[in-house]
């Protein structure tokens, strides 16, 4: 079962996720997400308040949650998880920040997810979405002793929103990467 959670970390608030095993004993070779999400026809959602549209495997409720930032002014955080198999997930998380926020770190607010999931950021590369310069990442970790991987990307969207998008689990690396790629490939920014 994945769970999500938002932390703020690194300057930007990070969605932390973390999953727990499928159960020992389970020959259930679908237990982590698999392609059939990715082949699935996906829905497309619209964050109200900014306009920033993606697609996600099922239609969801948003949580909102209002997150301190590091300098005393608070961040609302809008999060859109998917889970994906028992232990893997998709998630399009936007962040409104405070006016007069000078500049974003996506290397900052990067590391900072990888911190909230007790992992290790093991690249980074400049990218580009919907004509947006922004950061992808790919994360290692393991939690309840089980390796998993985060593909993270960052964008910010205008002086009032950030973006953040997540595929993860425990799957292999081609599915969380197709996974990934569907989810950056349905995102349009006002």
């Amino acid at each position: 079962m994945l769970l999500a959670r938002a932390l703020t970390l690194g300057g930007l608030v990070a969605v932390a996720l973390a999953f727990t095993p499928a159960c020992s004993g389970d020959d259930d070779d679908d237990a982590g997400p698999d392609d059939s999400a990715a082949d699935a026809e996906w829905v497309t959602t619209t964050d109200a308040a900014s306009g920033i549209s993606f697609e996600l495997p099922e239609q969801v409720e948003p949580q909102t949650e209002q997150i301190p930032a590091p300098n005393g002014d608070t961040l609302t955080a809008t999060i859109y998880f998917v889970e994906v198999g028992d232990t893997g997930g998709v998630s399009a998380a936007v962040y409104t920040v405070p006016s007069g926020t000078q500049s974003f770190d996506l290397n900052g607010s990067v590391e900072g997810t990888a911190q909230s999931i007790g992992g290790s950021v093991t690249s980074t590369t400049d990218a580009t979405i919907d004509e947006r310069a922004a950061l992808e990442a790919d994360i290692a970790f393991t939690q309840n002793g089980v390796e998993g991987r985060d593909v993270v990307a960052v964008v910010v969207v205008d002086d009032t929103y950030v973006l953040q998008l997540q595929s993860l689990g425990e799957a292999d690396a081609d599915t969380i990467d197709t996974l990934f790629q569907r989810l950056v490939a349905g995102v349009a920014l006002p």
